[in-house]
C-alpha cells in the first residue's frame, strides 16, 4: 500500500512518475510502487513493473501483524521463509525464491505466513502461531514470492510490526484499501459512522501504523544500495 512506503518515498526524495516514484540512492536507481491487494492484482501489477523496469532485485516492504508474542510494535524483520499456510513455502535464502514443501524449512527459521484474511484477535494470532510457528502474518508476500519464482527475480522481504500479538484490530480495515493500494478513506469513515465506538481502536491502529512505517523506511535503506 502507498501508506506503507510514503515515509521511504519522502526519505529518498523520490519523484512521482505516473504510477511509480523514481530516484537514486547509494548508486542504485530506485523505482517504488504499490502492488495492490489480492493475488490476481498482485500478479498483474508485478508483471507490469518487472517488464517495464527490469529491476536487479525486488525489495518488498510493508506491515505485518505479529504472531510471536516477543515481537514489539514497529520491529522490522527480514524473512527468509514465506509460507502459504496450506503446505507450501518460499525459500528466500538464496536471493531468488524457491518453492518447497512447508515441512522442509529448518527449525528456528525466520517465517512469515500469508493469509487470506486479517488475523484480528489475540486468540486468532495465538492459534496461528501455534499452528505455523510463524513470527508474523500478512496477505501478499507468498503471492509475490511464488510469482517471482516464475520470473527468476531476486527478492528481499521486510515487514514492520503494525500490531502486536496482543493487539486486537478492526477486521473491516481490510476494506479500507482500494485494490491498487490507495487508502479508501470513505470506507473507513462509513465504518465509523455506524460503529462510533470503534474510533479509539482505529486511532490506535493509525498511530501504530505510522510508527511502524517510519521504522520500516529506516530499515529498508541498506537493502537499496547498488551491489
Amino acid at each position: 500500500m502507498w501508506i506503507e512506503i510514503d515515509p521511504l518515498v519522502r526519505r529518498l526524495a523520490l519523484q512521482r512518475d505516473g504510477d511509480v516514484c523514481r530516484g537514486t540512492y547509494g548508486g542504485a536507481t530506485i523505482v517504488a510502487g504499490a502492488i495492490g491487494v489480492g493475488s490476481d492484482r498482485v500478479s498483474s501489477r508485478l508483471d507490469a513493473l518487472l517488464d517495464h523496469h527490469r529491476p536487479e532485485r525486488v525489495v518488498l516492504v510493508g506491515l505485518a501483524g505479529a504472531l510471536d508474542p516477543h515481537l514489539r510494535l514497529a520491529e522490522v524483520k527480514r524473512f527468509d521463509w514465506i509460507i502459504d499456510g496450506q503446505g507450501l513455502a518460499a525459500d528466500l535464502r538464496g536471493g531468488t525464491p524457491r518453492v518447497a514443501p512447508d515441512d522442509s524449512r529448518p527449525g528456528g527459521a525466520s517465517v512469515l505466513v500469508s493469509l487470506p484474511a486479517i488475523a484480528d484477535t489475540p486468540a486468532r494470532k495465538r492459534e496461528l502461531f501455534e499452528l505455523h510457528r510463524a513470527a508474523a502474518a500478512d496477505m501478499e508476500s507468498f503471492h509475490v514470492a511464488a510469482h517471482l519464482v516464475r520470473r527468476g527475480a531476486k527478492l528481499v522481504v521486510l515487514r514492520a510490526v503494525g500490531d502486536t500479538a496482543n493487539d486486537a484490530i478492526t477486521a473491516a480495515s481490510a476494506s479500507w484499501v482500494h485494490p491498487d493500494g490507495r487508502s479508501n478513506a470513505p470506507a473507513a469513515a462509513l465504518h465509523l459512522l455506524f460503529h462510533p465506538w470503534a474510533l479509539p481502536g482505529v486511532l490506535r491502529m493509525a498511530r501504530d501504523a505510522k510508527a511502524a512505517c517510519a521504522a520500516l523506511a529506516d530499515a529498508t535503506l541498506p537493502f537499496l544500495r547498488a551491489g
